[in-house]
């Protein structure tokens, strides 16, 4: 964990390289001592991601997601890596599992942003009917949700229906703090 921590540090002050050495020297111990830290596995993939490593940070959440299947923060971030490496499609299956373990109960915010993901991810692959369901299950939890909100009337918008677009963004402005 302290290695964790220190990666942190080292990574906020730009010593990338650094940040990786450390959490890969752990993760080789943790796993050489049988003392596994999901910590260790995601600080490492958001080192890999930072430097643009994309495919290496999704080898690593992968191996997260084997060790620590009920991390679902690790599958979101899985998915994620595997979105920017190899495409939405590929990620598609991740975030529906995702999706699926969130549904379970637990975090309501981190549910929201999978299904954020999920409207996203439709919404490159143009599946209106997933991209309308998926909205709907996000209002339904969260109707003040802010970026579902948005969302919502940009398909709105997309779809032809202007009118009710500009309800949904008046209302989202009248919101704002000023």
């Amino acid at each position: 964990v302290a290695c964790a921590e220190l990666s942190v540090v080292l990574k906020d002050h730009g010593r990338l390289n650094d940040a990786r050495t450390v959490l890969q020297d752990a993760i080789h111990r943790s796993v050489a001592h049988r003392h596994h830290s999901a910590r260790l596995w995601m600080a490492l993939g958001v080192v890999l991601t930072s430097v643009g490593d994309f495919k290496l940070a999704g080898r690593v959440y992968g191996a997260g997601v084997r060790m620590f299947p009920l991390d679902l923060m690790i599958r979101v971030n899985h998915a994620q890596a595997v979105a920017s490496s190899l495409g939405d499609r590929a990620a598609l299956p991740l975030l529906q599992k995702a999706d699926r373990e969130a549904s379970k109960g637990g975090d309501t915010a981190l549910h929201m942003r999978v299904l954020m993901l999920l409207v996203r991810n439709y919404i490159s692959q143009d599946r209106p009917n997933d991209i309308a369901t998926t909205l709907n299950r996000a209002l339904s939890m969260d109707p003040r949700h802010r970026e579902a909100r948005e969302m919502y009337a940009k398909v709105l918008e997309k779809v032809r229906m202007y009118d009710k677009a500009l309800v949904v963004l008046r209302q989202l402005r009248e919101e704002e703090p000023e």
